[in-house]
């Protein structure tokens, strides 16, 4: 009997890990993220009833600018930061139906600071296949100081727009296109300010390969050279603190191409990671516009 039961829970328990394996596989192929070309961007819900918190006349005169601030958001998404995809931006906060695109981006915990002059709130990264989340960035806070209710709002919209854009990369097929990305320190920095710059061409890298580009070596033939530099901070400031800001020369590499020297720039972040990030976005949408032209292939 004693033997019979040894038996069986062996056979249990050779069973069980193929058991978890797939599930584990099923609920992974479940969550993947999709192609991010076509965006269905939600409404940014800043609570029309609030109208007396914030200073109005009337509901309807806050309602009007809550509108005011969702167009210009949606505006700065199709022209500027998500200009190289298809952009559709909700009319309402009911307005959810995302049907043929490859995500919806809701926003939520969405809070005004006013001794900060920030706009706090979560973003949510959904398949609309399937309703499921791939992706979510906790509440955090977007804006610069600014004066003025309405001028620092569009601000912090806008620093949303941006962390949106960078974690929301197009994916470019991978092709024949071969881009080298290499750290350029400047003279004279310490060595701890080199393995900044060097770290962050990895997170570059590493996000460029991500979006489907074909990251080769700086002794390989590329057909874009990509030098990466961290640039001192000039008036940039957060709370006091120093932001991070990396600028990239981009240029020809290969035969036949043409490109005409290029500075990209991530701006000011509030750390290395949101620079490099912000840095490999604007490459991602630089390369896809190549292509688009047929500089690139």
């Amino acid at each position: 009997m004693k033997r019979r039961l040894l038996s069986a829970s062996l056979l249990f328990l050779c069973g069980f890990p193929f058991t978890v394996d797939a599930g584990a596989r099923q609920a992974k192929e479940k969550t993947a993220a999709p192609a991010l070309n076509r965006v269905f961007l939600g409404w940014v819900d800043l609570v029309p009833d609030d109208w007396q918190l914030h200073g109005f006349s009337s509901k309807a005169e806050w309602s009007e600018t809550v509108d005011a601030l969702n167009g210009f958001f949606q505006r700065s998404c199709t022209s500027k930061w998500l200009a190289d995809r298809t952009v559709t931006g909700a009319k309402s906060i009911n307005d959810v139906d995302a049907t043929g695109h490859d995500v919806l981006i809701k926003f939520s915990d969405v809070r005004i600071d006013y001794d900060h002059y920030e706009l706090y709130l979560s973003i949510h990264f959904i398949n609309p296949k399937d309703n499921s989340e791939f992706r979510v960035i906790r509440t955090s806070p977007y804006g610069v100081n600014k004066f003025g209710f309405t001028r620092y709002l569009r601000a912090s919209l806008e620093s949303v727009a941006k962390r949106v854009s960078s974690e929301c990369p197009q994916y470019v097929p991978e092709g024949p296109t071969r881009v080298s990305v290499f750290a350029v320190p400047a003279a004279g920095v310490a060595s701890s300010e080199e393995s900044t710059v060097e770290a962050a061409v990895n997170l570059v890298r590493g996000r460029l390969k991500a979006g489907g580009v074909s990251v080769v070596d700086k002794s390989t033939a590329a057909d874009l050279s990509i030098e990466v530099r961290e640039v001192a901070p000039t008036n940039l400031k957060t709370r006091g603190d120093s932001t991070v800001s990396f600028r990239a020369q981009v240029t020809s590499g290969g035969e036949g191409i043409t490109v005409k020297p290029a500075l990209v720039d991530s701006g000011g972040e509030k750390d290395m990671e949101d620079a490099a990030r912000t840095l490999a976005t604007q490459l991602l949408v630089m390369i896809g516009r190549y292509r688009a032209t047929g500089i690139l292939r």
